[in-house]
This record gives structure tokens, C-alpha cells and sequence, in this order.
């Protein structure tokens, strides 16, 4: 088990896990019930953290859906998604994230998560 994932517990970690692949098999179904065969365009972004972030990264193991947006000069070392720069630090990069999505999905965290 990756050490990383330890402050996680295992109910946490299912629920991530169960997430990700429901959104994993949406995506390789497609739109079954469309008239005409539709291409389902999205991202996941992260905010490039350990545990739950990274969890649901590996666990839908598709690096073109995914963006881990952080600062300029970090990286997640994460093995799935494209690592983009966005912000001079993680106030910047929090601000930034704000901004992209149209639906947010949070598991765990405290207040800085919901914020």
C-alpha cells in the first residue's frame, strides 16, 4: 500500500475508489440512450494533493482526463494526468481552480476544502 494514502481510512479510500470508477465506466459507455452517438468532453482537475486526490487520479488511470493544476515549480510526482502551473502559490492556484469547474465533487478535508 502506498504510504502516502495513510492518513486516509478505508471507508474514505472505497468511496474515492468507487467514484472514480463509476465515472470511469459513464465515460466508456458514452451517452447510450442519445439519439446520435455523443462525445462526452471532460476533465477532472486536482489540486495535485496526496490521499484522496491522488487515489482518485490512479484509481481512473486515464492521463488525458486529467489536470493536476499547481504551482509554479511543484509537481505532484503523480503516475496519471498532466501536471499544469497555475499560480505562484496555492492561494493563486485555489483562486484558480475556482474558476474552471462547473461541478465540484469534495470527499474529506476540512474548511480550506470547502472554501
Amino acid at each position: 500500500e502506498d504510504s502516502r494514502e495513510d492518513s486516509m481510512d478505508d471507508t474514505t479510500r472505497s468511496l474515492v475508489k468507487a467514484i472514480a470508477e463509476k465515472f470511469k465506466l459513464a465515460l466508456e459507455l458514452g451517452d447510450v440512450t442519445a439519439a446520435k452517438p455523443q462525445v462526452i468532453k471532460i476533465k477532472f482537475v486536482t489540486a495535485g494533493m496526496e490521499g484522496v486526490q491522488q487515489t482518485f487520479a490512479d484509481t481512473l488511470a486515464d492521463t488525458s482526463l486529467i489536470w493536476n493544476l499547481v504551482p509554479v515549480g511543484r509537481a505532484t510526482g503523480y503516475r496519471w494526468g498532466k501536471d499544469i502551473n497555475a499560480g505562484k502559490n496555492l492561494e493563486e492556484r485555489n483562486q484558480i481552480i475556482s474558476k474552471l469547474g462547473h461541478v465540484y465533487v469534495t470527499v474529506g478535508g476540512g474548511a480550506g476544502v470547502s472554501r
